[in-house]
């Protein structure tokens, strides 16, 4: 694994088009500014850190903890309370076959195409929620765009498109203020604007650019590698950290195979970090960019004979540290388990079968267990970081995977309300 440190102009300034903004600015299309400033309470920062952004309305009792689903084979959304595991409702994030972006004749070529090389049908890659839980952000995979939903009405405000014809992970800042978005295929993390949808700025992440992580001075994130090549020549496989407010590239850390989630412990420092083809995990240090140690899990029956038959090349997809800096949870995709190690001891704490492609993990806000979504089994898993026994299943839409714990309105819960998606024109913001 090789690290180096550098600093880059690659941020595409001279497309910057960024902007001091306050919080009672509007958007040009008269929206109140999304931006919110996270309360400084214990419990409103205890709930950011476990993935949701709770506004400071999350106190005055007219919103609930919701643990939000993104599904990537339909684009369902699951909606569930995240205290008591009670299913919500579900609804559709991409109405219809002839959604909006369908419109477009490049999409028409390119969606087919897209979904072939991923194996299958995927319209919902990554979900972000707002600080004050009033509008929903879908990176919308194959169809190629992010969109913003407004939570009551379920109307869809504005799309933004990729370059690349798809829309991956994505990571909205604590102040509500800007999405980062991989575009995977045009090797970019894009900044924009959550009023307007506008790209701002970008910074480059070489090759594939996947998971993105927001810190308070940096963005990080990890990139694949071509999985249309072979290893020897699928380009870079790593870590791209850059300067929030510059995006400038200052770091990169490369591994050996394609980087899947990864997981910062409470120091910033520490990063636990998953790897195309293995089933385990790496700590790195991100000062030095050195791997300190390496956790191998189980290759059990259930373990495809050839690699080639990894879903996506990934033999475990889905990491996350406990709230405490205990225990992490691993999901051992391939092998059907979720494991939970002992961060000090490396060793094994658990291991539960939870059927098959566990293939994400997030934080419950009680801090005590963890949020496991089952891929081929439409189901969350409810894991329990001290005994590593699953204590809770949600029923959620077809290929569950991104999670996140926010605090939405009551009166945007259980509506039964549908996805508008009005037309918004030709083309829509490819070329803006």
């Amino acid at each position: 694994m090789d690290e180096t440190d550098e600093t880059t102009d690659r941020g595409g300034t001279a497309n910057r088009v960024d902007r001091d903004r306050t919080d009672s600015e509007a958007s040009p299309a008269g929206h109140t500014s999304r931006r919110r400033v996270v309360a400084g309470s214990g419990a409103a920062l205890a709930t950011a850190a476990l993935g949701g952004v709770p506004s400071a309305a999350a106190q005055s009792g007219d919103t609930r903890t919701v643990l939000v689903v993104g599904c990537q084979g339909t684009g369902t959304i699951t909606l569930a309370d995240a205290t008591t595991y009670e299913h919500i409702e579900d609804f559709d994030s991409s109405p219809g076959e002839d959604s909006p972006p369908l419109t477009d004749p490049i999409k028409k070529i390119a969606k087919p195409i897209i979904d072939s090389v991923a194996g299958r049908p995927n319209v919902c890659e990554h979900v972000n929620v707002s600080p004050d839980g009033e509008t929903l952000y879908v990176s919308r995979a194959n169809l190629g765009d992010t969109v913003a939903i407004d939570m009551r009405t379920r109307e869809i405000e504005w799309r933004t498109e990729m370059l690349g014809f798809r829309s991956d992970h994505a990571k909205i800042t604590p102040d509500g203020d800007y999405l980062y978005q991989a575009d995977i295929l045009a090797d970019k993390v894009w900044k924009i604007d959550t009023d307007t949808g506008e790209k701002v700025d970008y910074f480059e992440a070489e090759d594939w650019p996947h998971g993105t992580h927001v810190h308070e001075d940096r963005i990080i994130n990890g990139s694949l590698g071509s999985i249309l090549l072979p290893d020897e020549i699928d380009g870079n496989h790593r870590l791209t950290f850059a300067d929030r407010e510059t995006l400038e590239v200052t770091k990169t850390i490369d591994f050996e195979e394609g980087v899947r989630p990864f997981a910062f412990a409470d120091d910033d420092e520490t990063v636990y970090v998953q790897i195309s083809y293995m089933h385990g995990f790496h700590e790195v240090d991100v000062s030095s960019g050195e791997i300190e140690r390496t956790k191998d899990l189980p290759i059990n029956e259930n373990v495809p004979d050839s690699k080639e038959d990894y879903p996506l090349q990934s033999a475990h997809h889905g990491i996350e540290v406990s709230p405490d800096g205990q225990y992490i949870c691993a999901a051992g995709t391939t092998g059907n388990y979720a494991a939970v190690v002992d961060r000090e001891s490396f060793e094994t704490v658990g291991i539960t079968d939870v059927g098959k492609y566990p293939y994400w993990v997030s934080n419950a806000p009680d801090g005590e267990h963890a949020f496991v979504s089952v891929k081929n089994e439409a189901k969350i898993s409810v894991i329990e970081y001290e005994t590593a026994e699953e204590v809770a299943t949600i029923p959620t839409g077809d290929y569950p995977m991104v999670t996140q714990v926010a605090d939405v309105p009551e009166a945007a819960l259980g509506t039964g309300r549908k996805v508008t998606d009005p037309d918004d024109g030709l083309f829509g913001g490819l070329f803006d």
